[in-house]
C-alpha cells in the first residue's frame, strides 16, 4: 500500500479567491462616456484645419447627440447614473469634515457635471454656426467653450489620478469595466448591454450616413474652392497688370 503523501507546494491549499467587486456603472453610461471623449478629441484636433471641416462638424454633431443623451439618461436613468448622484457628491464634500478623499471625489463629480454642460454649450453653438442661424456671433463662444472643456478634461484626469494615489485603488478602472473593488451588493443592478449596443449602432449609422452623403468631404471641397478662387484671382490680377503695362507701352 502506498503511504506516501503529496508534499508538493500548494498541495491541499484552497485556491485563492479573487477580490470582491461590485458593479457601479452601467454599460450605456460607459459607452457614451468614451464615445463623447473621442468625439471631443476629434473635434478639437480638426478645429483649425480647413480641409478637415467636414470631420470637425461630424465629430461635433456626434458629441452633441451624446451629450443630449447623457442629459436625458442623467434625469431618467438608473439612480446611480443620474446627475443628482453627482450633485449629491459635490454637496456632501463639506459634510463630515474636509477629508482629502471626499474633496477629490467632489471635485471629480463637479468636473463631470461641468464637462456635460460645456459639451452641450459647444455643440449647440457649433450647430448654430453650421446652420448660420446667428451669423458669426457665436464663433468666439464656440471656441472658448472648447478651450475651457479641454482644461476641465485635464483637471478631471488629474483628480482621478489623485484619488488613485490617495486610496491606493485605480479610480479609472470602473469606467472601463463597470466594476469597483469592494464588498457589498451591486450599486447598479443590470449592465444594460442591449441598450449600449443600440447606441453604438446609432453612432455607426450616423457616420455611415455622413460618409455616403459626402458631408465628411465638405472641408476638402471648401479648401479646394478657396485654392481655385485664389488662383483665379491671381490670374485675373496678372492679366490686369499685363494689360496695364501694354497700355503704358503704347503711350
Amino acid at each position: 500500500m502506498d503511504i506516501t503523501q503529496n508534499t508538493s507546494p500548494g498541495a491541499g491549499t484552497p485556491a485563492a479567491t479573487p477580490p470582491a467587486q461590485r458593479r457601479v456603472i452601467d454599460a450605456p453610461t460607459r459607452l457614451v462616456h468614451w464615445a463623447l471623449a473621442l468625439s471631443f478629441a476629434g473635434a478639437y484636433v480638426t478645429a483649425e484645419q480647413e480641409a478637415w471641416h467636414g470631420l470637425h462638424i461630424s465629430f461635433g454633431y456626434t458629441a452633441l447627440g451624446l451629450a443630449l443623451w447623457r442629459l436625458l439618461w442623467g434625469l431618467l436613468g438608473p439612480r446611480r447614473s443620474r446627475l443628482a448622484a453627482l450633485a449629491s457628491r459635490v454637496r456632501g464634500a463639506w459634510q463630515g469634515g474636509l477629508e482629502a478623499g471626499r474633496l477629490l471625489g467632489a471635485g471629480q463629480a463637479a468636473a463631470a457635471l461641468s464637462l456635460l454642460g460645456l459639451a452641450l454649450l459647444s455643440g449647440l453653438s457649433g450647430l448654430a454656426l453650421d446652420q448660420e442661424w446667428l451669423g458669426e456671433a457665436l464663433e468666439e463662444l464656440h471656441e472658448a467653450s472648447g478651450e475651457l472643456m479641454l482644461f476641465v478634461v485635464l483637471l478631471h484626469l488629474g483628480l482621478l489620478a489623485g484619488l488613485s494615489l490617495l486610496r491606493q485603488r485605480n479610480a479609472f478602472a470602473p469606467m472601463f469595466s463597470g466594476r469597483q473593488a469592494g464588498s457589498g451588493p451591486d450599486l447598479v443592478r443590470h449592465s444594460l448591454w442591449p441598450l449600449a449596443l443600440g447606441i453604438s449602432t446609432l453612432i455607426a449609422a450616423f457616420w455611415a450616413w455622413q460618409w455616403n452623403s459626402g458631408a465628411l468631404a465638405r472641408g476638402e471641397e471648401r479648401h479646394g474652392g478657396h485654392e481655385r478662387h485664389s488662383v483665379h484671382d491671381g490670374r485675373d490680377g496678372q492679366g490686369e497688370h499685363h494689360r496695364g503695362r501694354s497700355h503704358d507701352d503704347d503711350d
